[in-house]
C-alpha cells in the first residue's frame, strides 16, 4: 500500500487499527509509529468514525477525558494526519471502531479502500483486563469484577462510555459481521492477542506485508497500556 487518501478537507488515513479494547491495540500502534514507511496520528484513539458529527456525552466515572479527546469534526481529523509524508501510510488505532453500531458503515463512506487490523482477545480474558484497566485508574467502583458485571446493562443504559460493556464488547462475531457487510474480504486483516503475544515479532511482520510495507522493526519486550492488578 501506497499513500494516500486526500479529499478537500486534507489527508486522511489508508489504514485503521479497529480494535478491540484491551487486545495488544496500544502495543502495535507504538510498534508502527516506529516504522519510517508509516505515519500514526499522535492522538492514538480520535475515535472519529464512531462519533462523526455527534456530541460525545458519557456519562461513567472519568468519562470527561473521552468526551473532551474524541474528534468529530472531519477537519479537525485530518488534521491529524496533516504532517504525514507522501511516501508514507497514514493510520490511527481507535479501538471502539469494532465495537460501535455504524462504524463499519461510515468508514467505507469515507474510506472505501481503507485497510482494516482487527485484534481479539478471548472475550473473557478482555473483559477482565478491562475491569483492571478501570480499576487501576480509580474509575471502577465495584471492587468485585462479578458486581461490576451485574452492573453492567444498568451502565449501558445510564450512558456510560464502551470501555464499561465489559460483557458485550467480546461478541465479536456480530462486530466482524458489520465489517464483512461493507468491506471486501481482503480488506480486514484479524490479529489474535495470543499469537500476538507468543510470537510479536511474525505477528507484526504479517501487519507490514498486509499493509504493504517493509518489515517493521523486531517488538520488544516492553507491553504498553498495562492493566495491572488492584
Amino acid at each position: 500500500m501506497t499513500g494516500s487518501h486526500e479529499n478537500s478537507r486534507g489527508r486522511l488515513p489508508d489504514f485503521l487499527v479497529v480494535g478491540a479494547a484491551k487486545s495488544g491495540t496500544t502495543a502495535l500502534y507504538r510498534h508502527l509509529a516506529q516504522h519510517p514507511q508509516v505515519f500514526m496520528s499522535e492522538n492514538k484513539e480520535p475515535h472519529f468514525f464512531s462519533f462523526v458529527d455527534r456530541q460525545v456525552r458519557f456519562v461513567g466515572p472519568g468519562d470527561d477525558w473521552l468526551n473532551n479527546n474524541t474528534v468529530t469534526d472531519q477537519r479537525r481529523y485530518a488534521q491529524l494526519f496533516a504532517n504525514a509524508q507522501p511516501e508514507q501510510i497514514a493510520g490511527e488505532a481507535s479501538a471502539m471502531y469494532l465495537y460501535v453500531e455504524g462504524t463499519a458503515e461510515r468508514i467505507m463512506q469515507l474510506l472505501p479502500e481503507a485497510k482494516l487490523i482487527a485484534m481479539l482477545r478471548h472475550p473473557v480474558d478482555r473483559a477482565y483486563s478491562a475491569f483492571n484497566h478501570l480499576r487501576r485508574d480509580g474509575r471502577e467502583p465495584e471492587e468485585s469484577f462479578f458486581d461490576a458485571l451485574a452492573r453492567e446493562e444498568q451502565r449501558v443504559r445510564d450512558g456510560w462510555a464502551p470501555i464499561w460493556h465489559y460483557r458485550r464488547m467480546g461478541n465479536y462475531a456480530s462486530q466482524l459481521q458489520a465489517y464483512r457487510d461493507f468491506i471486501d474480504s481482503g480488506q480486514m486483516l484479524v490479529v489474535l492477542y495470543d499469537d500476538f503475544r507468543s510470537d510479536p515479532d511474525t505477528v507484526v511482520a504479517q501487519v507490514g506485508e498486509f499493509l504493504g510495507i517493509n518489515a517493521p522493526p523486531s517488538t520488544e519486550s516492553t507491553r504498553y497500556n498495562q492493566s495491572g492488578i488492584p
